[in-house]
């Protein structure tokens, strides 16, 4: 949620005066436009920071987080990110004869002992030296996992973006007033 900052008198004033001209309803109407505008340009930002932060493409980035719409009756957007880790297969894994390469977190890292297989959705495993089940000896495998977007939303330079917002809701706000005074 964004945080507004204490503005100056002037624009404390304008704001109320505003307010008080086209009644609460048309207020509230006009701030609740003034977030989900706001709202919508954090979540671009913080897509591409998850995107320079993590090594997940956008278009997957924009499909894990869903934006919340603020409404009139109530004044309040979100940003949320839901979903499971991602599978190293995301992150351009190679075969080598060591074991894997793949850039999750954006960073070329090797994953030795580690290999592909193809006839599983190309995902990346390891064997973890357990039994295993259905074959009753000890080559049990194990799926390699990357970054999840629930946790890395809440490092510090995704939470930044938040921040960056928080001034523009009111200027944005007082914008919307205007529109609404000047056709009125």
């Amino acid at each position: 949620m964004f945080s507004i900052r204490e503005v100056g008198e002037d624009a404390r004033l304008q704001f109320e005066a505003a307010v008080y001209r086209i009644g609460q309803g048309k207020a509230r109407s006009a701030f609740s436009r003034a977030m989900n505008h706001e709202t919508a340009k954090a979540r671009t930002r913080i897509n591409r920071v998850l995107r320079a932060q993590t090594g997940i493409r956008v278009g997957d980035i924009s499909r894990a987080t869903s934006f919340i719409r603020a409404y009139p009756n109530k004044l309040q957007s979100e940003i949320n990110a839901k979903g499971d880790p991602f599978p190293l297969k995301y992150f351009r894994a190679r075969q080598f004869k060591y074991g894997v390469r793949a850039n999750p977190w954006n960073t070329s890292r090797r994953f030795p002992g580690s290999f592909i297989v193809r006839s599983i959705d190309g995902n990346v495993f390891h064997r973890t030296g357990r039994l295993n089940s259905k074959s009753g000896r000890m080559n049990a495998i194990e799926k390699m996992w990357g970054p999840s977007l629930p946790r890395e939303i809440m490092q510090p330079d995704p939470l930044r973006q938040f921040d960056l917002g928080g001034n523009a809701i009111l200027e944005r706000a007082m914008h919307e007033l205007r529109r609404i005074l000047e056709g009125a």
